[in-house]
Order: C-alpha cells, then structure tokens, then sequence
C-alpha cells in the first residue's frame, strides 16, 4: 500500500512539471526585425535589428576584413531598453500588408527584409527603399538608426532570420 502511495506521489508530481513546461512554451516574444542585405559597397556589413517585447534590441553586424565581406557576424544587445510598445504601434500602424513594388526589381540595390510577431499576426517582405512610402521609410530609417547607438555590449550569438545576411552573389558566367 505504501509503495502504491509513493508510485502515486511520483506520478503527480511528474505531471505537475509537464504542465508546467507545456504551460510556459505557449507564450511566445513578440519582436520586430529588419535585416540589411549587401550594399554596392563590399566593405559595407551588413547588419540585422531585433526589437524585443522585454524592451531589449540586438545587433548583428557582419565581420569585414581587408575591406571583404567573411559571412560571419558579432552579436551585440543594447545595454539600455527600447520603447517596444511605440515601434509595434507605428510598425503596425505602416506595415498591414506586404509591399508589392509595381517595378522589376533592380540587382544593385540593397534589399532589406521586415519580419514581426506582434499581436498573434505575422509578417516578412523583402523590399528595396524605394518601395516604401515616405512614413514606411522614415520608420525603417528610425530602426536602423538603433544600430548607431554606443551602449551596446557583445554577446555571443542571437537568433536573425538568414536569408539576407547569408546571401551569396551568383556564381560568374563561365567563359
């Protein structure tokens, strides 16, 4: 009998954890994003911007050395907080819909990338300056102006969507 009660005690307390993990999984951080693809300038890094919900930015920004790109990044969080709140509401308010340029797209220009989890609603385009209306653009230029703050502090790495910052130019024609 002491040993059924001992199984019992077990038992629950196995399926008081489980809820417990399960329970914390569900909530998931909101977080606004943008990454800068290459420039025309080969030792110009590119670099990627997350916002947080606990008021936390982070930067990635790539190594350049001799004035070339290597494809590896140094990851940096902002020792002061950012008003999350009043970016979601403008990023919201700006960026409903994905942008549809109404023009080819052109091969020198550098591409940037918006991806956001706010309020249950997610969201990724991929677009050049050019296609943005002025508001778009004055919001994506007040973001990447947090890159330029000094009070960030090098972490070792942190979670950037890739597709940008890991692009490869095509291979060359072959002669």
């Amino acid at each position: 009998m002491e040993k059924r009660n001992m199984t019992l005690k077990n038992n629950f307390f196995l399926i008081i954890f489980l809820v417990s993990i399960v329970g914390c999984k569900n909530k998931e951080t909101e977080f606004i994003e943008i990454t800068e693809g290459r420039s025309m300038n080969p030792s110009e890094p590119r670099i990627g911007i997350k916002i947080t919900s606990s008021n936390n930015s982070y930067l990635c920004t790539e190594i350049i050395l001799d004035g070339r790109r290597t494809e590896k990044y140094k990851y940096f969080k902002n020792t002061k907080p950012v008003n999350f709140n009043e970016l979601k509401k403008q990023v919201l308010e700006n960026f409903d819909t994905n942008i549809k340029p109404d023009y080819i797209k052109a091969n020198d220009a550098t591409y940037y990338q918006l991806t956001y989890h706010l309020s249950s609603k997610k969201y990724k385009s991929k677009f050049i300056e050019s296609d943005l209306t002025y508001l778009q653009s004055q919001l994506l230029l007040k973001i990447m102006n947090l890159s330029k703050l000094k009070n960030y502090k090098e972490i070792g790495t942190h979670d950037f969507s890739k597709e940008l910052l890991e692009e490869k130019l095509p291979a060359p024609p072959s002669l």
